[in-house]
């Protein structure tokens, strides 16, 4: 079945919004160096690790958005409170995205 590019559209202006700052405040960390400038460093949540460029996974996934009847379950998943975000590097992120659930 293929996707309504309607929805598409939705649901990635929809995550860019959402995601906005989100989530990151909790994570930040002080960068160290020579130079004493506070650079955005963030440690991720997965593996302890500290990243630059951080990704924020929702706990619990927002699900697929397929058809239009989604949209209202999958929206309020999506605005979820900053707990039901944390900071992973992109590795971590990957591996919980693409892991399947154990039941």
């Amino acid at each position: 079945m293929a996707r309504d590019p309607k929805l598409s559209l939705i649901r990635s202006e929809l995550r860019r919004l959402s995601l906005r700052g989100r989530g990151l405040s909790k994570a930040r960390t002080e960068a160290k160096g020579r130079a004493r400038i506070k650079i955005g460093v963030y440690r991720c949540e997965g593996c302890g690790q500290a990243c630059k460029k951080p990704e924020v996974d929702h706990v619990i996934p927002c699900g697929e958005l397929a058809t239009w009847d989604d949209l209202s379950g999958w929206a309020e998943r999506l605005f979820c409170d900053a707990d039901g975000l944390r900071v992973l590097c992109r590795e971590c992120h990957h591996a919980k995205t693409h892991s399947k659930p154990t039941e």
